[in-house]
């Protein structure tokens, strides 16, 4: 009996799986990318990647990943003292580094997921803080003039270069394509300016008496926090037609902005609590994407799929996600639907493989992981339109069939 039963959720699982390719609408999918019982915070994903701070060392904090299309996840770099804040951008991890800490206070530091190298980007004798990452490019907080500065550093010629050293402070860089921005003080209030990085000018890109900071940037378009109304809502900017723009200025409170393509995200306090919500730029429609107990907070965007902070289990910081299904005919996870496909490939020829193998009378140990499997897959096909999900959910499944197989031999 037992060699039957993986064929009704595998056959279900497929079906669905090719039923959801032509979505259009917005359906959301939500995922636990890691619940690790200790600290889980500053979550930043792009591209195939997902990277955050842990805490599951107890004595400092490191930096682990998330490969989306695998399903799995992996220490990036642990050292002596913190290692917090990382960006991730193609195969390089940039991140704070605290291994200095007691001689000068925070550094820059960066790792090639490819090479499995670490190097570092900044160790100047002041304090280089929240750095952010696009292509070749990285940008920082440094206090080397006495008040926080922007510097940037060229990954391919190895050089460093100043953004901007105007009065006061500036805070809180994001680089994107040819651009970098950040909030600023020079005005008396906090601003938003940019610089272009083609032809190394600066420019404002919200000057508005109040206060606007926490800018986040994707192509042309520019999105921060913004107080304006007498709360914190979500603006935004276009820079290729010069022109400002209301994302959200619902009367409870907004925080946090990422943006991608013409999707935006951000924290929201209208319930009462942190939830996240996002809006379309096409459509000019807003969604919500999570409001599960407690606090979300702090989400990151990359194509199809939004990332953040979550304290739902009331014990401790943990990273969830969820894919924003709209985008299936566009900017999908590259190859997530034919890393599925191959992957539901691979679990039908190993369980094909152990039901071969099998005596008539199965041992219990065996009998445990081959419920074990067949759970996987279960979960597996529950969420069909999530594809990092599934992935993650049935490379545990052929893990444990490796293990069978190993012990019918």
């Amino acid at each position: 009996m037992r060699k039957s039963l993986l064929s009704i959720p595998f056959l279900i699982f497929l079906t669905m799986l090719i039923m959801i390719c032509p979505i259009t609408a917005p359906i959301i999918s939500e995922f636990p990318m890691t619940t690790e019982a200790h600290q889980q915070r500053n979550s930043n994903i792009q591209g195939n990647y997902a990277v955050w701070t842990d805490q599951r060392n107890e004595l400092d904090s490191d930096i682990y990943g998330y490969d989306l299309t695998t399903g799995t996840e992996f220490l990036v770099f642990a050292f002596q003292q913190n290692q917090t804040n990382p960006k991730v951008h193609g195969d390089i991890v940039v991140w704070m580094d605290a291994r200095n800490f007691y001689s000068r206070w925070w550094d820059i530091y960066g790792y090639n997921l490819n090479t499995s190298t670490a190097f570092a980007i900044c160790t100047n004798s002041s304090s280089q803080q929240f750095p952010s990452i696009f292509n070749n490019i990285v940008a920082w907080e440094d206090n080397r003039n006495g008040f926080y500065d922007i510097y940037g550093f060229d990954l391919n010629t190895f050089t460093e270069f100043a953004v901007c050293n105007a009065t006061g402070h500036q805070f809180g860089p994001d680089v994107s394509e040819d651009y970098v921005v950040w909030y600023d003080q020079r005005n008396g209030n906090w601003d938003i300016y940019g610089y272009d990085l083609n032809t190394h000018t600066e420019f404002p890109v919200c000057i508005d008496p109040a206060t606007q900071d926490t800018p986040a940037v994707d192509g042309n378009i520019v999105v921060w926090e913004d107080s304006r109304n007498g709360n914190s809502d979500i603006y935004g900017y276009d820079m290729a037609t010069g022109t400002e723009f209301q994302v959200c200025t619902d009367p409870s409170w907004q925080s946090y902005p990422a943006v991608c393509g013409n999707t935006i995200v951000w924290v929201d306090g209208r319930n009462g609590d942190s939830d996240i919500y996002g809006f379309d730029l096409l459509t000019k429609k807003e969604f919500l994407i999570c409001d599960a107990q407690s606090t979300q907070t702090k989400p990151s965007i990359s194509d199809n799929v939004v990332i953040w902070e979550d304290y739902r289990s009331l014990t401790n910081y943990d990273i969830y996600g969820a894919q924003l299904e709209i985008f299936f005919n566009s900017n999908a996870v590259p190859g997530m639907i034919s890393v599925t496909m191959t992957k539901l490939s691979m679990v039908q020829s190993a369980w094909a493989d152990i039901v071969n193998k099998l005596p008539s009378d199965i041992p219990e140990d065996i009998s445990s992981l081959l419920d074990q499997v067949q759970q996987h897959i279960a979960n597996a096909s529950t969420l069909t339109a999530n594809g990092v999900y599934n992935n993650g959910e049935l490379n545990e499944a052929l893990s444990l069939m490796e293990q069978i197989d190993q012990m019918l031999d």
